[in-house]
């Protein structure tokens, strides 16, 4: 569990510095749909 909560931290930093330098979410976050 750790393991994975680190892993989100480590997202979480990278999105806040993708969102800085281009103005909007990451492709992976911006095109991301509920599944039906």
């Amino acid at each position: 569990m750790p393991d994975d909560v680190n892993g989100l931290k480590a997202k979480l930093v990278t999105h806040h510095d993708y969102v800085r330098r281009h103005g909007e979410d990451m492709p992976e976050v911006l095109d991301w749909r509920w599944k039906r």
